[in-house]
């Protein structure tokens, strides 16, 4: 990293480029970010055929974004329809949740496995309250899905 001249701090970098190949040989370029990366796939699915039908399909924005799973993709459509369509409204509207609070929200729900996202939550928020001001109920359902406890959940009250 080089300093500026200004200020004395390192410059700061910008992520690497994302590209990705799309039908009829056009290339779509931008920076790889998780917002670009969500954001380019509704972009993407966004265009239409005349006939109506999407231009890309699942299936390549999985290839195309490096997602294992073309289900990914449908289920960023929905969400995105369900923000109303709105680009603005959608890519806001989750963050990523980072490796210690997903730990010390399986920690919670170990502790007690059936709370909610919201109960997690305000406990997650007594105990680390600086960076628990930062989350929402919906990081925490992010944090439960990938820790397996809501669908853990799901079977223990089905019993």
């Amino acid at each position: 990293m080089t300093q500026t001249d200004d200020s004395g701090s390192t410059a700061p970098r910008q992520p690497a480029p994302l590209y990705s190949l799309l039908p009829m040989g056009l290339w779509f370029a931008l920076s790889d970010t998780w917002a670009n990366r969500r954001g380019a796939m509704i972009v993407l699915r966004g265009l239409r055929q005349r006939d109506g039908w999407p231009w890309v399909t699942y299936e390549h924005l999985a290839q195309a974004l490096g997602d294992a799973d073309r289900r990914n993709g449908h289920n960023f459509w929905a969400e995105f329809e369900a923000c109303g369509a709105d680009l603005a409204a959608f890519l806001p509207r989750r963050q990523q949740v980072n490796a210690e609070g997903v730990a010390h929200g399986e920690q919670r729900w170990q502790a007690h496995p059936f709370w909610s996202c919201a109960q997690v939550l305000a406990e997650f928020r007594r105990h680390w309250p600086e960076p628990g001001a930062l989350l929402s109920e919906q990081n925490m359902r992010t944090a439960g899905h990938q820790v397996g406890f809501l669908g853990l959940q799901q079977v223990l009250r089905r019993q």
